[in-house]
């Protein structure tokens, strides 16, 4: 049987076009509610934050999260470990500030954050819930009540707030993991506006009260990961979900400083994939499949010398993309160059490649 690869590339092409101009565009034209008014009698929110080990971020990153202009809030971190420095940081910001509570979870491997996260809600009572991570920071004091008001004037159950990569130092890792961490917001929020909400990042998670609870954590108990991913993927269902795009309201997180510590951060996050509800699993592997293609396709034509076709349909893509790709990396505050995207665009196959066992052969974790 001959292979007929010019139409595998044209099909590609059209599938490829057909997500990045009727779902990635929407995010480029979506308008977020900005507003951080602050009403009379704000309802009360508790923040979640687990901790298993200290880090020197992590007191100013605690200092910013404690100092929020709100007027009716709680803070609660959970101790997952058994670091001397974190339990002496912890100590000493608890005497400092009085809406914060430090609660210490025994340490349990197998249980990843989720353990913790359960440990966290029996002490919240009829409040929303807002999550986030001890290493990332929020861009700004108006983080909360940004999210609270997103939640409140969309009447949404869930909003999904955005956490880019700082780039702290300009190497290929670092360039790396801003660009997929930009190309991962741009899928997930992109789907929640078209009404296919698939996942969110517990860097940045509001939950209206009572959404969250122990029994949708309990519901993906074998696998480590998946406190954040899997537990939007089964609350979307049946709750509404919004998303949150100003920029005060973004949370920054700092990537790893080696390839071998990103390959195990993207493992474990990949290993909850399988489980994600099947017309959303079934779209990301039409987007990431005709993107894969899509590329080693035209690789193959160049190897037969099918230069025009290739060309053509190269530049076609690339050209209606890169709009809509500058919307979005300005909606986003990505510090991403057309160049860069274009390259990065391509090297995204290599990741397929890499993770792709990941996604087939789940393994389990430690957090």
């Amino acid at each position: 049987m001959v292979i007929n690869f010019t139409l595998i590339l044209s099909i590609c092409t059209l599938v490829q076009l057909a997500y990045w101009l009727l779902i990635f565009n929407r995010l480029g034209d979506y308008s977020s509610i900005k507003t951080s008014e602050t009403t009379q009698f704000p309802m009360a929110v508790s923040i979640i934050i687990c901790v298993n080990k200290f880090d020197p971020k992590t007191e100013s990153n605690f200092k910013m999260v404690l100092s929020q202009e709100y007027a009716n809030y709680n803070v609660l971190i959970v101790n997952n470990g058994n670091d001397r420095k974190l339990q002496v940081l912890l100590y000493k910001l608890e005497s400092k500030y009085m809406h914060l509570k430090v609660l210490n979870s025994p340490q349990d491997s197998g249980s990843g954050k989720k353990q913790a996260l359960k440990q966290a809600l029996k002490h919240i009572k009829n409040t929303p819930v807002l999550l986030t991570d001890a290493d990332c920071i929020p861009a700004s004091k108006k983080w909360l009540i940004i999210m609270v008001n997103e939640m409140r004037f969309s009447n949404s159950d869930i909003v999904l707030g955005y956490s880019p990569y700082v780039i702290v130092k300009k190497s290929l890792l670092n360039q790396w993991i801003h660009y997929e961490g930009f190309y991962s917001g741009l899928q997930y929020l992109s789907f929640a506006i078209a009404k296919m909400p698939y996942m969110g990042v517990g860097r940045n998670l509001l939950y209206k009260s009572n959404t969250l609870n122990e029994e949708i954590l309990e519901k993906h108990q074998d696998l480590v990961s998946g406190d954040d991913d899997l537990s939007v993927n089964e609350l979307s269902k049946d709750k509404s979900v919004g998303i949150c795009l100003d920029p005060q309201s973004f949370v920054y997180t700092f990537p790893k400083n080696s390839w071998f510590s990103y390959f195990n951060q993207k493992r474990r996050h990949y290993s909850t994939s399988h489980r994600y509800n099947s017309r959303e699993l079934l779209h990301l592997m039409l987007l990431s499949g005709s993107h894969f293609f899509f590329y080693m396709t035209i690789f193959i034509l160049l190897v037969q010398k099918v230069f025009l076709i290739c060309a053509t349909l190269y530049l076609i893509r690339i050209f209606l993309i890169l709009p809509i790709v500058i919307k979005v990396k300005n909606k986003l505050c990505a510090k991403i160059s057309v160049v860069e995207f274009m390259i990065l665009d391509f090297v995204h196959v290599i990741y397929y490649m890499i993770f792709a066992y990941s996604v087939l052969f789940p393994q389990k974790h430690k957090w």
